[in-house]
């Protein structure tokens, strides 16, 4: 400020606020951040801000205990000559060693599936607090989680979250749930042979219980499933005559009658249409007419909300309002007549931990040359953790089919097979399996050094062969 009075001089210094930190460590320095200094004049009408202009009596904090007189001091020019004024407050600041005391953790993701592959701490935030001392200090890019998670396992599992400090180590549990993510394996079922799947020329042919597909088999398409869209996809499929001779994995049971239909898909979901191109599952109108004309065409319409169209310019089924044209066709309708079927089963829980425990007592002797030890599987544990499934889930084994790349319940059954096939244990559960062995499930892939090996011996090999040729050849020669 621009005093122009000499005699005008300040006269008072005030500190004002609160402090924003009261606690310390031993060699931190003091944080006047709170407190406000401001300097009343001699004419005691000019007052000035001079908080960033004082200093303080307290600068680094080297003595444990409480400092309870804080001073704050003006320097300025009194005519020339350097003169000050001070403020002296009482304030509670506590100075303390640096101890550590626990751990917080916040924001950890502990919740997972079988589909996940690592944990996620992303949002985990841990904090320090230390002894006597109401202070804590953002730590989280300062820890090491100890413990692992093995996301195939159906069980609570515990890490820990670790933080080490001036020779103190604090831990905190952390516990993590593992969940099923959705799978589901393919089952076998009725007759033999593939599905077949044959034209219906009349509704009449027509009753609840049927398994039918909408197809269109002058465009060499079928419905597949929703997924996430509004309408039923197109998949590309095989026709022969009147028949669909490629493989359904996706089709309507039917229920009712003529005059309401009601389309159960094979998840168990009812299809319906909540208004003109929009369908869905288990919502809105669900129920549906057929009808079918001289052409083998079906009209299978949902009320109002019109009937179903197989979309040529963007392939795929759905309820149109639209008459047909070229690129708005009619579907056709395939029912189910004879041969097997294939139907999805979602595992259970209770079935996946089954598996689980039963392919760890089914354990084949060396596990790099697959050669079978006696006594290294456990066939009684492996039969009576199945045994304590549903007995949806023991029917579904059945049929269900093997594949050693797989999930882990299909991979498992390609497993049982081989061990079945191969006469180590019994047929426990009276699946269908080929009589001749599977490729041994067990053998691990041979190492490249060992392969490597192996061609440097039969190098070695021939060259001293070749060699003792050429010897031979010579002495003879002499």
């Amino acid at each position: 400020i621009d005093v122009k009075d000499p005699t005008n001089l300040p006269k008072y210094l005030t500190v004002e606020g609160t402090l924003t930190t009261n606690n310390y460590f031993v060699g931190e320095t003091f944080d006047p951040t709170g407190l406000t200094a401001s300097v009343m004049y001699s004419d005691a009408e000019t007052i000035v801000d001079v908080t960033n202009d004082v200093t303080w009596n307290l600068g680094v904090l080297n003595d444990v205990g409480d400092a309870i007189q804080v001073i704050a001091t003006y320097t300025f020019d009194n005519n020339g000559t350097s003169d000050s004024i001070s403020s002296t407050d009482n304030v509670t600041i506590k100075v303390v060693e640096r101890v550590l005391d626990a751990i917080v953790v916040d924001g950890i993701k502990t919740t997972y599936t079988t589909d996940d592959k690592e944990l996620d701490l992303n949002a985990m935030k841990v904090e320090a607090s230390y002894v006597n001392c109401n202070r804590y200090i953002d730590v989280t890019d300062k820890v090491s989680i100890e413990g692992s998670v093995d996301f195939s396992k159906l069980e609570k599992q515990t890490i820990y979250v670790v933080y080490s400090e001036g020779g103190i180590t604090e831990k905190e549990a952390i516990n993590i749930t593992v969940t099923l993510a959705n799978m589901t394996i393919k089952v076998v079922s009725g007759g033999t042979g593939v599905a077949t799947y044959e034209l219906v020329t009349s509704a009449d042919q027509l009753k609840a219980g049927d398994q039918i597909v909408i197809a269109l088999a002058e465009k060499g398409k079928m419905m597949g499933d929703m997924g996430t869209g509004k309408f039923l996809t197109a998949t590309d499929a095989t026709f022969d005559g009147n028949k669909i001779t490629s493989e359904v994995s996706y089709y309507f049971t039917l229920s009712g009658g003529s005059s309401a239909w009601t389309f159960t898909d094979v998840n168990g979901k009812e299809v319906g249409a909540t208004a003109v191109k929009t369908m869905a599952y288990d919502k809105g109108t669900t129920s549906w007419t057929i009808a079918i004309d001289s052409d083998n065409k079906a009209t299978i319409t949902c009320g109002s909300y019109g009937k179903i169209l197989y979309n040529v310019n963007n392939p795929r089924f759905l309820n149109y309002n639209s008459d047909t044209n070229v690129s708005m066709l009619l579907p056709e309708i395939y029912k189910l007549t004879g041969g097997q079927t294939v139907t999805e089963y979602t595992v259970s829980e209770k079935l996946y931990t089954a598996i689980q425990e039963a392919d760890a007592a089914l354990v084949c002797g060396n596990s790099s040359t697959g050669t079978w030890v006696d006594g290294t599987y456990d066939v009684e544990t492996a039969k009576g953790y199945l045994e304590m499934t549903e007995a949806a889930d023991l029917e579904a084994l059945k049929g269900a089919q093997a594949d050693e790349n797989g999930n882990m319940v299909e991979k498992f059954l390609w497993k049982y097979d081989y061990l079945v096939a191969t006469g180590k244990i019994e047929n426990f559960l009276n699946r269908t399996v080929v009589s001749q062995a599977r490729v041994n499930p067990f053998i691990t892939n041979v190492s490249n050094e060992t392969t490597i090996a192996i061609i440097v011996i039969v190098s070695l090999v021939s060259v001293s062969v070749i060699g003792g040729y050429f010897f031979i050849r010579k002495r003879k020669e002499q």
